[in-house]
């Protein structure tokens, strides 16, 4: 069953002593806005997704890291190439339709798509090419040319798109020693080298989820139901999948749904949450404020059709008390019941996931 409506999403999660988000232009920091919030930019949190996904199955993700024979990595054109090997499909829109519909990382969130297939290598000497051929390009050997045939070239907006998350608290960033066990070659000592990490004591990150399933009606698909349950799932579970020492630590705190019902109606909730002592080291002492969100959801009642939600059980009782029970009575009549329904997210198995990418591996034009 497709699903037709606006959804707005609410995600907010905390983490301590790690990285948020490196910049590699700047050794690595976290990544700093106006000099007190840190950030993590939509791409680090879609990779997030994409990791978690493929872990539980390779065969529907599309965009992952994966090695040619020869050890070098596989590049768009090479994943390209693969996805279509042995499908009889003509049209750059077909094959991009085709990709949409067989890779759930490229239906939720999109791409870019251009390649182009290089052909084996052809003898510059005899005759010349005629005009109707693919462009040539200079492999570097003088002798031999390569013929390059593009095989798509579409760009597909995902219906799935991410905000920057933003920490409502000012982290205190701590540049850390460490020391690497082996040298390198270029080291005379045994005992490796000296370097230097950054991590954040305590940060509180939000951000928001618009789900626009009209994005893809140009390309003849739609989210489905079972597609957006799949995404909740993996939205909630995959902030705690990455353990490595930058994102160690993790924890989600809140996932609130706004469901529209007017397609072309929708906030952003995250604009209207705060902190009211952000140089708090931890949730309760920085104090979420919800109030404003809260006036902002009741005073829209007649385009939400729907909340669901799902907490952290350690904090559920402060947000429930502070938010969720707060949201279901008319701003101006606290004793009337307002028509916005709420529900809580029960969020899907990992086993209820891998069933449902497996649809993705079989799919068939």
């Amino acid at each position: 069953m497709n699903n037709t409506k606006r959804i707005a999403i609410y995600f907010a999660y905390e983490g301590r002593n790690n990285n948020p988000n490196g910049d590699p232009a700047s050794e690595n920091r976290p990544r700093v806005y106006n000099q007190s919030n840190v950030y993590v930019t939509d791409v680090s949190s879609k990779r997030d997704d994409r990791d978690y996904l493929n872990q539980l199955f390779p065969d529907a993700i599309f965009l992952k890291q994966q090695l040619n024979e020869d050890g070098s990595a596989k590049q768009m054109d090479d994943l390209i190439t693969d996805a279509l090997k042995n499908k009889n499909i003509s049209t750059h829109k077909d094959k991009a339709k085709y990709i949409i519909n067989r890779f759930i990382d490229i239906k939720y969130f999109g791409a870019t798509l251009t390649g182009k297939t290089k052909d084996a290598p052809k003898s510059n000497q005899g005759k010349e090419e005629s005009s109707g051929q693919a462009p040539i390009v200079n492999s570097g050997d003088d002798n031999k040319k390569i013929d390059k045939t593009e095989t798509i070239k579409e760009s597909i907006c995902g219906p799935i798109q991410k905000t920057f998350g933003m920490s409502l608290n000012y982290p205190e960033i701590i540049p850390v020693k460490i020391t690497t066990v082996l040298a390198t070659r270029a080291q005379s000592s045994a005992t490796g080298s000296m370097g230097t990490k950054y991590i954040c004591d305590y940060y509180h990150i939000h951000y928001d989820i618009i789900i626009n399933p009209y994005s893809l009606q140009e390309w003849d698909s739609q989210l489905t139901k079972d597609d957006i349950k799949v995404f909740e799932a993996v939205q909630w579970f995959s902030i705690k999948n990455d353990i490595t020492h930058s994102k160690i630590n993790r924890e989600p705190i809140i996932m609130l749904e706004i469901i529209f019902k007017d397609p072309d109606y929708y906030f952003l909730p995250s604009n209207y949450v705060t902190a009211e002592n952000p140089k708090g080291k931890n949730y309760n002492e920085i104090n979420v404020k919800y109030d404003n969100l809260i006036n902002q959801i009741n005073s829209n009642a007649d385009h939400i059709e729907k909340l669901r939600y799902i907490c952290n059980p350690v904090y559920a009782k402060v947000i429930e008390d502070n938010l969720i029970n707060k949201i279901n009575y008319n701003s101006t009549d606290k004793g009337k019941k307002d028509s916005i329904a709420i529900e809580k997210i029960e969020v899907i198995s990992r086993d209820e996931i891998v069933k449902h990418l497996e649809t993705y591996k079989n799919y068939t034009p």
